[in-house]
């Protein structure tokens, strides 16, 4: 099925959708004079779930109760499909009143120091936590104030980090918007202020040689939109150095946009999958919306731009994936849609499991986009529901991917390494150094034993002689992964 005529379906849904969810709204009328003050996302909300979400009948006596006085964050979360002990099963779908904030971030830019972060235990007895640089983004506050893979932070603003504290920590000030001090394990101490930037993806490419073969290593870190033009030129720079091999670290990818996607698999595939235009992936909708089917190819528009990606198509025989519990989304995705049509081997960990993908809208463009359905309803739903917006949105969970026989082996709890491997960012090697434990392992995988260099940077361990513990945390928006923006208007 078409684009074009999916769209058109939910736009006639938009209308039995809206009357459906009208019998809240016109009974919380007859109680108060004026539609509440939270009407607009409210009513947003209910609508966009019951045409779009792709449970939306698993949840449909749930969207029954939704009325429109209702905290429209909590109620999404509350109403999220979930398994009969009451946990998520869609841990994505959210409502935001920071919206064009939350839109901004998945695109790449946001307010940062520019580091990832790992969270470990000091040890079993102990209290402490370390939260371990795993890499800075080029450009950024923290690269600027020297840190690098392997830096140990053991405080900030003079809190002690530790068990009990470091998810706050995390969230408030180390992936926050303000200036904060932190205290490195070698007591060094560093003042460090977040900007707002776009935080480039493509952190890493070279190219590993041994016996006339050739290996290609690329650090993609996140599916944005404007990595396209990156990957365009790796893939050719890749291709015109005769790389056979390729190894792919997604170890940090939590996802993107589905049409980065599919450019970047143009680019790895086979050349005779593409020019065949055989299908690539499936995405299965809910009940009233059926299938896609999106076929591989060599012309993609990307913010309004045609790129063709026949020249940077890199022609490699076998592809090693690094991924780890933080490669989710477009990078289970890519993974799963190019299985079936070349070797492709997992190195590491098993991954996230997030298994669907969503659409980004905010709650005034909807309220354009339904206009007329809405007014049909009821004129003062679009009048109060349009000037309640303010900034309004939702990510919401539209579909699950497939592989072109339909299979998505990411569902429910990730893909399953072919290789076992660890990310340890707690030693001394930085990304790229053929010594670093996860990039060994892929390159002795493909057949190359190649000796590591001197002169890529070394840190300093702060655990005592014992292998750590690495503690669960997912950064902000982690696990995003949004679909085709052409779906909606």
């Amino acid at each position: 099925m078409k684009r074009t005529l999916i769209y058109t379906m939910l736009l006639i849904m938009a209308v039995l959708a809206s009357a459906a969810c009208t019998k809240t709204a016109t009974d919380n009328q007859e109680k108060e004079e004026e539609l509440p003050e939270t009407f607009g996302p409210n009513f947003f909300g209910c609508n966009f779930m019951s045409s779009y979400y792709l449970w939306n009948k698993e949840i449909e006596d749930k969207l029954g109760t939704w009325t429109t006085g209702m905290d429209p964050i909590s109620t999404v979360r509350k109403l999220r499909y979930k398994d009969n002990s009451g946990n998520d099963i869609d841990k994505w779908t959210i409502m935001t009143d920071k919206f064009s904030t939350f839109n901004k971030s998945v695109e790449g830019t946001s307010t940062t120091f520019g580091w990832s972060l790992a969270f470990y235990a000091v040890s079993s007895t102990s209290d402490e936590v370390l939260a371990i640089v795993c890499y800075t983004s080029k450009d950024s506050p923290a690269a600027k104030a020297g840190l690098k893979r392997g830096d140990c932070i053991v405080s900030v603003d003079s809190t002690p980090i530790t068990k009990e504290n470091f998810s706050d920590i995390a969230n408030n000030k180390l992936y926050g918007s303000k200036k904060i001090g932190i205290t490195l394990n070698t007591a060094k101490t560093v003042e460090i202020t977040p900007v707002t930037m776009y935080e480039e993806p493509i952190l890493l490419t070279t190219v590993f040689k041994e016996g006339g073969r050739k290996a290609g290593y690329m650090v993609f870190n996140s599916f944005t939109l404007d990595a396209c033009p990156g990957l365009v030129q790796a893939g050719k720079e890749f291709r015109d150095a005769g790389v056979e091999d390729l190894i792919l670290d997604l170890r940090y990818n939590s996802g993107g946009f589905v049409l980065t996607e599919e450019l970047l698999a143009s680019i790895l595939a086979p050349k005779d999958a593409v020019d065949a235009g055989k299908v690539f992936q499936k995405e299965i909708y809910n009940s009233n919306l059926g299938e896609n089917e999106t076929k591989f190819t060599w012309k993609h528009t990307v913010n309004s731009k045609s790129i063709d990606t026949r020249e940077s198509n890199i022609g490699i025989e076998k592809l090693y994936a690094i991924v780890t519990n933080n490669s989710a989304s477009a990078s289970e995705s890519i993974l799963t849609g190019l299985i079936p049509y070349m070797d492709v081997k997992l190195v590491g960990s098993r991954t996230y499991g997030k298994f669907c993908g969503g659409i980004l809208k905010s709650c005034a463009s909807w309220y354009e986009d339904f206009k007329d359905p809405i007014k049909k309803v009821n004129p003062e739903f679009y009048t109060t529901g349009k000037a309640q917006s303010a900034d309004w949105g939702m990510y919401l969970m539209v579909s699950r991917y497939a592989d072109v026989n339909g299979n998505t082996p990411s569902m429910p709890s990730g893909m399953e390494a072919d290789i076992a491997s660890d990310d340890k960012p707690y030693e001394v090697y930085q990304l790229g150094d053929p010594r670093e434990n996860m990039l060994h392992t892929a390159l002795e995988a493909a057949g190359y034993h190649i000796a590591g260099t001197s002169d890529m940077g070394m840190t300093k361990s702060g655990f005592r002689n014992t292998e750590p513990a690495e503690l669960e945390y997912h950064s902000p928006e982690f696990g995003i992964f949004v679909t085709n923006r052409q779906f909606l208007r």
